[in-house]
């Protein structure tokens, strides 16, 4: 519902859409950060706990890097061709059309651990 807020926030060209979404998309993104390493201790044997956790942050950071170079070049090459409204639009429109695709994701992690009777963690089968 993120992706579709971002999208129709644009086209509505409200700025206090937008500034809401920004707004959203932040707690969001803390959210999902301290529900990330949780998960990823779960699912980590545990004496690879700290390789898997270095793993996510050096993914993070790298993705990051790369993110913000292709966002520099595209923002270069729109502000070249388009007023500033028409590239604050473009831009929207690529990050709410992004946020659709990876939510996508999230349909296909598994649950890392669950509780039985006995109230003790055992590891998820399916």
């Amino acid at each position: 519902s993120m992706a579709f807020f971002v999208v129709f926030s644009v086209i509505s060209g409200q700025w206090w859409l937008m500034f809401i979404d920004l707004l959203i998309s932040s707690v969001g993104l803390g959210i999902i950060n301290n529900l990330i390493i949780p998960y990823i201790l779960d699912v980590a044997p545990e004496n690879m706990r700290g390789t898997y956790t270095g793993v996510y942050f050096s993914f993070q950071g790298v993705i990051g890097f790369i993110a913000g170079f292709l966002g520099g070049i595209i923002s270069d090459i729109l502000v070249k061709n388009f007023d500033s409204h028409t590239m604050a639009i473009i831009l929207y429109l690529i990050g709410g059309i992004g946020q659709l695709i990876t939510a996508f994701g999230f349909f296909f992690i598994d649950e890392s651990i669950k509780i039985n009777d006995k109230n003790e963690k055992v590891k998820s089968t399916s």
